[in-house]
């Protein structure tokens, strides 16, 4: 339990959301990389880029969690490539769905084709997901204040990326004209390309500057903070922990074994049995 009077919630991440927030950056990124057309295109349109897009972000979501959740960074790697193979695959049930219904071709057939599209694509996105979990596993897994907002932050750098392709996709290719002998549905997928692609750039940036931005101003406040405490402040002392410390309550702001304590106005001539524990640092 954290002490309110004494530790500022400003300086307070939570490190049980750690792995939520990254998934929640890994699938703005996917997410955003797939409205913008980043994938083999044997069609397009709105409904097929928002189908993908939804899929996308929701899998890539899942794929960090998942990963994260291994027992080491190179096990995070590994879950992160494979799952998104997997759901790669999964992704294009949909997408067969629309070119059935529209093209009138048999919907295993555009299963069975999609699936090879669909493997290889979840294997290219599941590099750049492989190498955020790979990234963020430590700091995820240290389960403490400092850690969670480092693992956000990093997974906050690495959405450049993603962004920068997406960006890439919309404006370098999306942007060239198309063929006057183009069908309608060609026409109408080429007229929603460009913006579709700028919005997908702009929910992968926007969700990781969110989340950087919060990270970063977590940790200033933290640090500023344990140094003002810490600096021959005599309320406040950092000793080994005792037998009577109840340490599983205690926030975990670095991954250190000291724990923070506070004296009260009497300072270091007051007894440290008779301090309050604070944090562990």
């Amino acid at each position: 339990m954290v002490d309110a009077d004494l530790v500022p919630k400003s300086v307070l991440s939570s490190p049980t959301k750690a792995r939520a927030r990254i998934a929640a950056i890994a699938g703005a990124a996917a997410g955003g990389c797939a409205l913008a057309g980043c994938w083999i295109r044997f069609d397009d349109g709105l409904a097929f880029r928002a189908s993908l897009g939804l899929t996308s972000a929701v899998f890539g979501a899942l794929t960090l969690v998942v990963a994260l959740g291994a027992k080491s960074a190179w096990g995070a790697v590994g879950r992160a490539l494979g799952l998104s193979i997997v759901l790669g695959v999964a992704s294009v049930l949909i997408p067969s769905v629309l070119v059935a219904s529209s093209d009138r071709i048999p919907f295993v057939a555009c299963l069975v084709f999609g699936s090879f599209f669909g493997a290889f694509t979840g294997f290219v996105y599941g590099l750049f997901l492989a190498a955020l979990a790979g990234i963020t596993w430590r700091d995820a897994n240290a389960w403490t204040h400092e850690g969670a907002d480092r693992a956000t932050r990093t997974a906050a750098g690495w959405a450049l990326f993603p962004s920068a392709l997406a960006l890439a996709t919309a404006v370098a290719h999306d942007r060239e004209p198309i063929s006057e002998w183009a069908a309608d549905r060609a026409r109408e997928a080429h007229d929603v390309a460009m913006p579709l692609g700028l919005l997908g750039f702009a929910l992968a940036v926007g969700v990781a500057a969110v989340a950087f931005a919060r990270a970063e101003l977590r940790i200033v406040k933290r640090r500023r903070w344990l140094g003002m405490v810490v600096a021959g402040d005599p309320r406040w002392s950092i000793r080994a922990p005792a037998p009577h410390d109840d340490l599983a309550s205690l926030p975990r702001l670095r991954d250190g074994g000291s724990v923070l304590e506070y004296r009260g106005e009497g300072g270091a001539y007051r007894v440290s049995a008779n301090g309050r524990a604070v944090a562990i640092l």
